[in-house]
């Protein structure tokens, strides 16, 4: 298989890793509601599996090492097996319930709320498990996180409320009740619960000796995401966020096109996640400090707020307000990596 082999190949594929991280979800804004949220995770799935069946085929299997995909796969443990499974699909739960926040909210809150909180749990399970972490760090790290949170909350509510008051000033609504939905914002927060805690159970997937590889973990962890889509969905479509419920069979029903954003985006969300597979298993003279990884990876949520609110013009409202909110919340959102960041032990990732 290939592995950087450098220092520098490493930071590069970390950079990569992080861009595609952060920009997958464009291919869903690029749909203009014309498209289910929970149709674009079956596309976004089978977009993850595919780019995981390539590189595996080809970066997996190629390398003057002579050590194939397929004998990675043969020498894995069962039991990691089972572990990057479980980690796909708690991954993809936390995303399908994030995407859902999307819908609602868009990409310069949910995503930043989600990845936040998936944060907040893996840095506090990190502490309990290798008890190597500063405390004191992790802690600051997690309040700034959360706080994070709560303004990017409080920038979407005074947002939708504003945007409610003008369609009521220009006749668009003849309904005058102020309902805000916070609904968005809660499901990207669980959404993050379950990230957190897909990232323990990866780690049980890649032990040495008997862990899989980077390339296999691709292909192991997006039948998780697979298997876990058509789970998740049996109860999203019946359940919707917003809209009427809808039938799988509209899936079937839609034309090419409609599909190939998502299966677009699965593959950068895919390719992404390889990438950080990749980084992690490289050593040597390629090998990185967690010090170094952590904080590049997590910036995909900087980004994707980035896209969100520069692209996408979400948020964009007079109110000082809206503003303020948003400017507090990306300062604690850089400020809650770097603290959760100083906090890891001075290791090799």
């Amino acid at each position: 298989m290939i592995l950087p082999g450098s220092y520098l190949y490493s930071l590069i594929v970390l950079a990569i890793g992080m861009i595609l991280l952060g920009s997958w979800a464009n291919t869903f804004k690029s749909l203009r509601g014309k498209w289910r949220y929970e149709l674009y995770c079956l596309d976004l799935a089978f977009g993850a599996m595919l780019i995981a069946l390539i590189l595996a085929f080809t970066f997996g299997s190629f390398g003057f090492d002579g050590f194939l995909f397929l004998d990675d796969v043969k020498l894995a443990g069962k039991r990691q097996d089972a572990f990057g499974f479980l980690s796909g699909c708690l991954f993809n739960m936390g995303t399908m319930l994030v995407m859902g926040g999307i819908s609602v909210t868009g990409m310069s809150v949910a995503i930043p709320i989600g990845m936040s909180t998936g944060l907040i749990v893996t840095s506090i399970i990190d502490l309990i498990v290798s008890r190597q972490s500063n405390l004191l760090l992790v802690l600051c790290g997690s309040l700034a996180l959360a706080a994070s949170s709560v303004m990017f909350s409080s920038a979407w509510y005074h947002f939708a409320k504003a945007r409610l008051l003008a369609q009521v000033r220009l006749g668009k609504t003849k309904s005058t009740r102020l309902d805000i939905s916070m609904g968005g914002v809660l499901l990207s927060a669980g959404g993050g619960l379950f990230l957190g805690f897909s990232r323990p159970v990866l780690d049980l997937a890649r032990v040495p000796d008997i862990g899989l590889g980077p390339y296999s973990l691709g292909v192991v962890f997006a039948v998780g995401i697979v298997f876990s889509t058509f789970v998740m969905n049996l109860f999203l479509m019946n359940l919707p966020v917003s809209g009427e419920p809808i039938d799988i069979v509209n899936y079937f029903q839609a034309q090419v096109v409609s599909h190939l954003p998502g299966i677009f985006g699965g593959m950068l969300l895919g390719g992404g996640l390889i990438a950080s597979f990749v980084v992690a298993r490289a050593d040597g003279a390629g090998a990185v400090l967690q010090r170094i990884s952590q904080p590049v990876l997590q910036s995909a949520m900087v980004l994707a707020m980035l896209w969100g609110l520069v692209a996408w013009k979400e948020l964009s409202s007079p109110e000082s307000k809206v503003k303020g909110y948003v400017a507090a919340a990306a300062l604690l959102l850089i400020a809650g990596i770097g603290l959760t960041t100083f906090a890891l032990p001075v290791t090799a990732h």
